[in-house]
């Protein structure tokens, strides 16, 4: 037994489909320099998808040719690439009218928009539209330093006496030693100083 269909179901099906089959792209075309050219040209100037592209220009290959040719063709895939981010700055120029023709009744309908082409921007050129700066590599440098073993003496030497030179006066401490009597130390321990 079927259960009833929900009312929002039977809205759905009842509204007409789109009745013109959705274009596939010419099978024979082939790529060539020229093809190439005005493709990557309408993608530059366009904030269409590459769908609508292909509907509206039915010489033009199917998706999938289109993307076995950038995935196998590098002068194919470095003019693709350029044309995206070619197509970010039409964008961001779009964007631009977009809030200037921003009116009350239309301000979600434009926000959106914005944001799809912003977010668009962004992705396809991070580097200039991107929300974080574009980090460069990493660089670790080692550097050795080469003494030889007579300078390296003079270093410690001056290092001892400028250390010598710079420590507090030791606080002498009466402490008795082992045959009853009171003798001096250093405080830091240094029993090498001891008066009897």
């Amino acid at each position: 037994m079927d259960k009833p269909l929900s009312p929002t179901l039977v809205k759905l099906r009842s509204l007409p489909r789109n009745q013109e089959p959705r274009k596939k792209g010419n099978p024979n075309a082939k790529l060539t320099r020229a093809f190439a050219t005005k493709f990557c040209n309408i993608i530059a100037e366009s904030d269409q998808s590459v769908f609508k592209i292909i509907q509206d220009n039915p010489d033009f290959p199917s998706f999938n040719r289109l993307y076995h040719y950038q995935q196998r063709v590098p002068w194919f895939k470095a003019m693709w690439n350029d044309a995206r981010i070619r197509q970010t700055y039409f964008l961001v120029h779009k964007c631009l009218e977009l809030a200037k023709s921003a009116e009350p009744k239309t301000a979600h309908v434009v926000r959106v928009k914005f944001d799809i082409y912003r977010w668009f921007a962004a992705k396809f050129n991070p580097d200039t539209f991107g929300d974080k700066p574009a980090q460069g590599p990493v660089q670790t440098v080692n550097v050795g330093v080469s003494i030889s073993p007579e300078r390296l003496q003079d270093i410690r030497s001056k290092l001892d006496s400028t250390r010598t030179a710079l420590s507090p006066p030791a606080k002498q401490l009466l402490q008795p030693d082992n045959s009853g009597k009171q003798s001096r130390t250093c405080q830091t321990g240094d029993t090498s100083h001891v008066d009897h």
